[in-house]
């Protein structure tokens, strides 16, 4: 939650936080029981990166629990109630309160000279992970140091990865020295559980690591984008455009996204991608070194993103894919939303971004602040400025009359893009 501003008035201090809509986790887990496994740990990447970040200044929460999570109405979560964090380098020197909620708290928060730290915010978010996938409360901490009764997961007859399975009882460990001691070692036993996929036995082509296959993809991108000293675009005189320009843009390939359809006139590739039966969570599995997405129907190969450059300065570049490469809408619910709170600004910064580049990747990505203006043509308010690492081009940045004719955008004619096979799945194009 963001602090807005604060200020003593009558020697009180205020705090200023923006207001959230939504419910409670907690409200959310009364209303729907349980979460999936696989949409939970999705769900909670954002916390897991604030956490880091308030790890990595030196303060822990103490307080995570399902009534300190809010659940927004575009599906994105947040997490509140900064009163009980402390400096935990400072722990020690000083006897805390005891700040805690049973179930969630590990058993050096009874104590006031409790050691504490990272560890203790792990040990409350796996209990939150695991209240909302098994539905059910975890046991109070105190309770399991005399008599460890602590249920696994798939004991409760629920499916789950057990690498994922095994990360959030590792993390609700009754000893903190038992537990994970940061963040970045918890994700990775997370989320590695589902990252691997295979193919049938009796396929004689071989399944490669996703990590492998994406190494591959972005080394191709690599030797692409080499060719290449990154210029601005350029325009020349042409009489058979609208505009009487021509546009030429410098490309480069960076990333990975399924793009062209796999048929059955493409043969033996696609007589193994249908009886293929374990593909990954996201619908992809990887074949000889290629990847491969599954829809409902469908199949579709991954392939480096084309961008192209609107803007090269300083060493870095302003990109634009060169083809629409997926399909959302600009906001799940029928009702007027800004930027800020579109599920289209949530989807490209979180699932697409995670689908598209690898962690090397999206490290070269710089966060722009985006300055959601008024738009008084359709009388739309702009909303609030926002931080995004991928966002839309506004209508004033593709307009000949505004900024899009320093991107090149001097007509309808080249404006226009082409889709790719798999952006032209579903109805509503």
């Amino acid at each position: 939650v963001k602090a807005l501003d604060f200020f003593e008035i009558n020697n009180t201090a205020y705090i200023v936080m923006e207001y959230l809509e939504g419910i409670t986790l907690k409200q959310y887990l009364r209303e729907n029981q349980r979460i999936a496994p696989e949409d939970l740990i999705e769900l909670l990447v954002p916390l897991i990166e604030s956490l880091d970040e308030i790890h990595s200044q030196g303060m822990i929460h103490r307080d995570i629990s399902p009534d300190n999570i809010m659940v927004l109405p575009d599906g994105r979560i947040k997490l509140m109630d900064f009163g009980a964090a402390r400096d935990y380098t400072e722990f020690g020197e000083k006897s805390l309160s005891i700040v805690l909620k049973p179930g969630y708290a590990p058993p050096e928060q009874y104590q006031t000279h409790g050691v504490q730290g990272p560890w203790t915010d792990i040990y409350a978010l796996c209990a939150t992970m695991y209240k909302c996938i098994t539905g059910e409360n975890p046991p109070d901490a105190i309770e399991r140091v005399m008599d460890d009764s602590l249920k696994k997961i798939s004991e409760f007859g629920i499916v789950i990865p057990t690498q994922e399975e095994a990360a959030i009882i590792k993390g609700m460990s009754v000893s903190a020295k038992d537990r994970y001691q940061d963040i970045k070692d918890f994700c990775e036993d997370l989320y590695g559980g589902y990252e691997e996929t295979s193919v049938p036995e009796n396929k004689e082509s071989e399944v490669e690591s996703e990590t492998s296959s994406e190494i591959k993809v972005t080394e191709i991108a690599e030797q692409q984008k080499s060719q290449y000293i990154l210029h601005n675009p350029k325009v020349e005189d042409d009489s058979s455009t609208e505009s009487g320009k021509k546009v030429t843009w410098n490309c480069l390939w960076f990333g990975s996204y399924p793009q062209s359809q796999i048929t059955a006139e493409d043969g033996e590739i696609y007589t193994i991608l249908t009886n293929i039966d374990n593909w990954n969570k996201n619908g992809d599995v990887i074949i000889e070194n290629t990847k491969y997405h599954k829809t409902e129907k469908d199949y579709f190969k991954y392939e480096p993103i084309k961008w192209r450059v609107l803007q090269s300065e300083n060493g870095e570049a302003f990109l634009l894919s060169d083809v629409i490469l997926d399909k959302q809408l600009y906001n799940e619910n029928d009702k007027y939303v800004t930027w800020e709170k579109s599920s289209l600004r949530a989807w490209l910064n979180k699932k697409f971004i995670k689908r598209a580049f690898i962690d090397e990747e999206r490290e070269k990505i710089n966060i722009t602040e985006i300055v959601n203006q008024d738009n008084p043509v359709y009388g739309t308010e702009g909303g609030n400025n926002t931080f995004d690492k991928i966002f839309l081009l506004s209508l004033s940045e593709v307009s000949e009359q505004q900024d899009g004719e320093k991107y090149g955008f001097l007509d309808d004619e080249i404006r226009a893009c082409g889709k790719s096979d798999f952006s032209k799945t579903g109805s509503w194009w």
